[in-house]
């Protein structure tokens, strides 16, 4: 009988552990829940004041009673997106078309438009939703990655104020993929393969730079795969690998797809290069556009434009040796350096209209290493967090006044 209640009893605390590590986990959930609530808030002020302040614009009018609330919300890349789901896809015999852009997110807005929902409402709830999403699995990840609780509040609060916030507000697949390529590393961190590689495929189909998280994840499972190849096991070896090339494999389902409905795999790098005129190319010449030599005039520069897009470089550039600078002081992961390095590879090397790539600080936006870096850097030097912090919302103010006073700031 003695024995009957031990048993009982282990599995009484077995339990109760159980429930505890659950509460655990969810214990700053109201902070996170908080933090979107407050970003939310936030930027929608700054949408409304936008157009007040810097309106018209060089596209829009500027004001949301005189364009109205669609096209205040949904414009640009959310309308290509919009066009797709309702109408599917293009490929004209000139190169032109809607192919460049991936398909993740507009099946994801068809099935809700399916459902009655309107479309650029649809759009809003799946932008919105993946990054609450994003911002608990960031602040998850952060907290097991370091295991302090501090550094992961502040750094998920960066996260949620971060220049991206317009970005991720509105209907493009900066939060799908952001909440995407986070939930993959968190995965194979906890050494879910499987549900690593599944998730790496929907990033591969969600954006055609997910590819480049290849890098980065290799290196997070390169120890598994070492491991499996010397026992042998055959099995676990495709299962870690595959979940290391999963974005290439959502991107070759794309392309396979581009075969089959269009008779042409190149159909979205030929609508890239004859549509947007965006290709690679990697010289002295364009590594010296990516630097603003004219002053910081947005607002009154007939070449608003460009000279944003240099500003975003210089930034881009800044932000990245800090954070790499950063990475190497507190011993962090190599995968988040290589994270870093990788897109930042990337980037550089593609030319548009003769120019830099315009959609840089967009782009940019998704890469979540910057903002443990700055929380690192910042942990023990009282001053810092704050600075970080009021940084973070400034640039987003900056960003969120111009894209939503009609300047096509990408």
């Amino acid at each position: 009988m003695s024995g009957d209640h031990s048993t009982a009893d282990r599995a009484s605390t077995g339990a109760d552990i159980g429930k505890s590590e659950a509460a655990g986990r969810w214990r700053d959930w109201p902070y996170v829940l908080g933090l979107f609530l407050a970003s939310k808030a936030f930027i929608v002020f700054v949408a409304l004041v936008a157009p007040l302040l810097f309106g018209p614009g060089n596209f829009y009018k500027g004001r949301a009673t005189e364009i109205g609330w669609i096209a205040f919300v949904a414009r640009w890349d959310a309308n290509w997106y919009i066009q797709i789901a309702q109408q599917g896809y293009v490929f004209r015999p000139d190169g032109t078309g809607s192919v460049s852009f991936f398909p993740l997110f507009p099946l994801l807005l068809r099935g809700l438009i399916f459902c009655g929902v309107n479309p650029v409402v649809a759009g809003l709830l799946i932008a919105n939703g993946c990054f609450l999403g994003a911002l608990w699995l960031f602040y998850r990840l952060v907290k097991e990655e370091f295991g302090r609780r501090e550094l992961a509040r502040h750094a998920t609060a960066l996260l949620a104020f971060s220049p991206g916030l317009a970005w991720f507000s509105i209907g493009y697949t900066e939060s799908l993929f952001l909440l995407l390529s986070i939930g993959l590393v968190y995965a194979l961190r906890r050494r879910r393969f499987g549900i690593g590689a599944m998730l790496g495929v929907l990033a591969g189909l969600s954006r055609p730079n997910a590819v480049v998280l290849v890098a980065p994840l290799l290196l997070l499972v390169g120890p598994t795969i070492g491991e499996s190849w010397r026992r042998s096991n055959w099995r676990r070896l495709c299962v870690v690998g595959s979940s290391a090339i999963a974005p290439i494999i959502g991107h070759g389902l794309y392309l396979g797809y581009l075969q089959l409905a269009f008779g042409n795999w190149r159909a979205n790098h030929i609508v890239e290069l004859h549509g947007w005129d965006t290709k690679f190319q990697l010289s002295w010449l364009v590594l010296s556009q990516k630097i603003p030599g004219v002053g910081l005039h947005l607002f009154d520069n007939p070449e608003v434009c460009r000279e944003h897009v240099a500003w975003s470089w210089f930034l881009l550039l800044f932000v990245t040796l800090f954070s790499l600078i950063a990475l190497w002081e507190k011993r962090a992961g190599w995968w988040q350096s290589v994270f870093v390095l990788a897109y930042f590879s990337l980037y550089v090397s593609i030319l548009q209209l003769n120019g830099p790539v315009y959609a840089v600080a967009r782009y940019a936006a998704p890469i979540f290493p910057f903002y443990i870096a700055v929380a690192l850097f910042a942990e023990n030097r009282c001053w810092a967090q704050p600075a970080a912090l009021v940084a973070c919302v400034m640039w987003s103010t900056i960003t969120g006044l111009m894209l939503f006073a009609g300047y096509h700031i990408n």
